[in-house]
């Protein structure tokens, strides 16, 4: 199974700190988006970041959303293969991502259930499970809930029902998840322009992105953390300096 993945790095110099940011080790900023996010949800924050830190900020489309390829059933069970819609699987995409971009430290920045998988990843390099070596510093979480499904009920009706890969269903379905997509990414919908809904439009034009939705519907209860699982999330990460963010706007 091969996974086209989009990603965006920007790379300035400068302000320091963090320690000198970790010696001589590459330190970098990594942001996670959200339900309905990508790439370009960070394109107002993301060169800011890296000039008033002065290191390597990037980002990446999740499998599911952006502009990454999205992945038939088909594709990972023929060749055995790790469902990559599931939150376990994109820990370790995350992780590799790390890697892949050569940090050995980094400050992982989260919205929505990006921020789960933030925080899961920390749990992952905090056990003995974890495959690559990469530090995590420290955690962001903005607007990020522990217990709540992603993908809204008329959504995952729609997705159920033997309408849900025909023609007549898709533009409805479509613009359901637009909705609720900008529901969550704005407090003031009067700022909502063209240009910014054409960029939440665009990744539900990609090939197979019903069918991806159809999978991240199914993992949806991964997002809904018990209170105890919840609590053993937190006791693993407890370590580590955590930014918490929340507000109505």
């Amino acid at each position: 199974m091969k996974l086209v993945m989009a990603i965006q790095l920007i790379v300035r110099g400068s302000p320091r700190p963090i320690q000198d940011l970790e010696g001589n080790g590459q330190f970098g900023i990594v942001l996670v988006h959200g339900f309905g996010g990508g790439v370009f949800s960070w394109r107002n924050v993301m060169g800011v970041l890296a000039q008033q830190v002065g290191c390597a900020v990037t980002a990446f489309d999740r499998p599911g959303w952006g502009l990454t390829s999205r992945p038939f059933r088909t594709d990972w069970e023929e060749n055995h293969l790790p469902n990559p819609y599931t939150i376990d699987a994109q820990v370790d995409m995350l992780l590799s991502f790390c890697s892949e971009m050569g940090f050995t430290s980094v400050v992982l920045v989260g919205h929505d259930d990006g921020g789960l998988l933030a925080l899961k990843a920390a749990q992952r390099v905090q056990s003995s499970t974890n495959f690559v070596n990469v530090k995590i510093k420290g955690i962001v979480l903005l607007g990020v809930s522990l217990s709540r499904e992603l993908v809204p009920a008329f959504a995952r009706v729609l997705l159920r029902t033997s309408l849900g890969k025909k023609h007549l269903v898709r533009p409805l379905l479509r613009t359901e998840i637009t909705q609720v997509v900008n529901r969550r990414a704005w407090y003031d919908a009067t700022k909502l322009t063209t240009e910014v809904l054409s960029l939440y439009k665009a990744p539900l034009c990609v090939e197979g992105w019903d069918e991806a939705l159809h999978e991240i519907g199914k993992q949806s209860y991964e997002t809904v953390l018990s209170p105890e699982r919840a609590a053993a999330l937190l006791k693993a990460v407890e370590s580590l300096p955590v930014l918490v963010i929340g507000g109505a706007e």
